[in-house]
This record gives structure tokens, C-alpha cells and sequence, in this order.
């Protein structure tokens, strides 16, 4: 049970930090950043768009994050869900990522069963490559993921301006939003940064995305990108009509979800971001889980400085870490 509990954290742990990485070198762009001298701003929309405008001003990076997953398990739980039981699952590292060099490199530390398990990996990614350090070992990543890493990079070198624009959609994701605010200045890190927070309208977004995907030219889109067996399935899932219940399904299933952002007062750069939400799986799930409680924060710590990495030595077949 415990390999088993040993590979199944491992599997997060890569999946989680994968796509954080992901997120950071496909977001990343060759702009520089400059400080700003303009006065302080006084509304969360003022904060907001001018983190936007700023946008990803850097090339390479590193951050850190947390992240505590906090389960509610049902009393008929059996086998991993019943070691973990109520206690949270926490993780927390470091990651730094290149997008020039397409080389990132990050370390976890997974906590669970009030501390009754815990355990470091460490994971790099080189190019189209990648590996995990486990117990001083290195493992090839899985190939799947490998695969979808490369698809999301290639995703992005070839991605053009929006063919489609949010107008056309007839969506204002502003209305996703649900009291915005700015709670004033903080210090993060030693860096003076605004406060935003904000809740979300599941439902709202929920029927939103319904209608872009019902969009012809989204659909035209995505058949280009999506198997044909999924746009299959998701053309009778529109056809039929059962669509029409999401959003109310979406707003009760996710419960009071809030993000918060900071942003550097001075470069107007985003210094950090948080999230947490509640997931209540539907009675027909018939889920082991009653509820699952997460929460995110992931802070950025410096940019533009140069990121080395390097291909391990002495490498094992991800299939070495599977259990018996």
C-alpha cells in the first residue's frame, strides 16, 4: 500500500508541477520590463488591466507554491482514500523555467496522512525530455506526458491572434466575476504589491463556455485540434439537450471559489496568485469522497534570470516506479 501511496504522489506531483511549467514557459515572451512611475492605482479593475498590459514581460523565472488538498472521505472509503482518510494532502516546492531553452526544473515535497507520509521529487525538463528524481533515482517521465508537454509547446510557437473574439462570442468574462475588489497594498516577499480578490459565478461561466462551444467557428476550430471520437461526443452531448442543466449542476458541484493576485506596485508585473474552491461531487457519482477542499498560492520570486539545466545520468524506465 505504501508503494502504491509512494507512485500515486509521485504521478501528482509530476502532472501538478508539469503544468505549472507548462503554463510558465508557454506564457512567457521576449519583452522586458520596465518599472512603472505612473501614480498609485485605486480600483481592482485599474489593477487588473494593467497587470494585463504588462503581461508576461520575461523569458525565464523561477517561483514557489503551495498547494493543500483537503479531502472529506466518505465512511464506506476503502483502500488509498482510507489510509489518507480527512487528513490534507500538501504540496510545496520550486520552480524555475526557461522558455528560450525550453528547460525548467522543479522540486516538490508531498506531505499526507498528518505526516505519516512524506517524500521529495525532483523533475527537469530539457527540450522535448524529461525525468524524475525519486529516493535518489532518476526515472524517464511517462510517455504520455511527455507527449502532452510537446503538444502544448507546439500549441503555442503556431498559435496566431484569435480568430474569434469574445464580442463575437457574445461572453464578458467581467461577469464571471463576482465582488471584485481591492483590498489595498501588501507586502509580499519584501515586494510592496495591490491586493485583488474576487468569487466566481460557476453558473455564469459554466453557460459561457457552453456557448463557445456551440459556436460554429469554435467548432470549426476545434475539429482541426480535437479527436474525432471526442468531437463526436461532445456534438451529441450539444445535439441532446442535456447541456442545458450544466451551469446549475457546475454552480452546486463547485462552491465558493476565490481567486487572489497581487500585483508589484512598482513594474505592475504579478508577483502572486491564489485560489481555492470546494469540489462536492453529485449524489449520482456515487463518489467515495464527500468533498474535496483546495487551495493554491504560487509566488514569483525573480525573473529574467538564466535557468541552467541538464540531462541526468543513470536513468530507469518510468516503469520501475509502478507498483507490483
Amino acid at each position: 500500500m505504501r508503494k502504491y501511496l509512494t507512485v500515486t504522489a509521485v504521478a501528482v506531483a509530476v502532472v501538478i508541477v508539469g503544468v505549472l511549467a507548462v503554463v510558465f514557459m508557454a506564457g512567457a515572451s521576449t519583452k522586458t520590463a520596465a518599472a512603472s512611475t505612473a501614480p498609485p492605482l485605486t480600483s481592482a479593475d485599474a489593477v487588473l488591466q494593467a497587470a494585463a498590459t504588462t503581461g508576461h514581460t520575461f523569458t525565464s523565472g523561477a517561483g514557489h507554491f503551495r498547494i493543500e488538498i483537503t479531502p472529506k472521505v466518505a465512511a464506506n472509503a476503502t483502500g488509498l482514500l482510507a489510509v489518507i482518510g480527512n487528513e490534507p494532502i500538501v504540496l510545496t516546492g520550486t520552480v524555475a523555467a526557461d522558455a528560450k531553452t525550453k528547460a525548467a526544473e522543479a522540486t516538490v515535497t508531498i506531505t499526507a496522512a498528518n505526516g505519516g507520509f512524506s517524500t521529495e521529487v525532483t523533475l527537469r525538463w530539457l527540450g522535448d525530455k524529461g525525468w524524475v528524481q525519486y529516493g535518489g533515482t532518476w526515472y524517464d517521465l511517462p510517455p504520455r506526458l511527455l507527449e502532452k508537454v510537446q503538444q502544448a509547446q507546439t500549441h503555442h510557437d503556431q498559435q496566431a491572434e484569435p480568430t474569434v473574439t469574445r464580442a463575437e462570442l457574445g461572453i464578458d468574462p467581467k461577469t464571471w466575476l463576482s465582488g471584485l475588489s481591492l483590498l489595498g497594498t501588501e507586502t509580499v516577499d519584501g515586494v510592496s504589491a495591490y491586493h485583488v480578490t474576487t468569487g466566481f459565478d460557476v453558473s455564469k461561466m459554466a453557460a459561457d463556455v457552453i456557448k463557445v462551444v456551440e459556436s460554429p467557428r469554435v467548432q470549426k476550430m476545434l475539429e482541426a485540434n480535437v479527436p474525432a471520437e471526442d468531437m463526436a461526443r461532445m456534438e451529441r452531448a450539444l445535439a441532446s439537450g442535456k447541456l442545458a442543466d450544466v451551469p446549475a449542476m457546475a454552480a452546486k458541484v463547485v462552491v465558493d471559489p476565490q481567486a487572489d493576485v497581487w500585483v508589484d506596485t512598482s513594474s505592475n508585473q504579478l508577483k502572486q496568485v491564489g485560489f481555492s474552491a470546494t469540489i462536492v461531487p453529485p449524489a449520482s457519482a456515487k463518489c467515495p469522497l464527500t468533498s474535496v477542499t483546495v487551495v493554491f498560492t504560487g509566488t514569483v520570486d525573480q525573473l529574467g534570470q538564466p535557468v541552467s539545466v541538464s540531462a541526468p545520468t543513470d536513468v530507469h524506465p518510468w516503469s520501475e516506479l509502478q507498483p507490483d
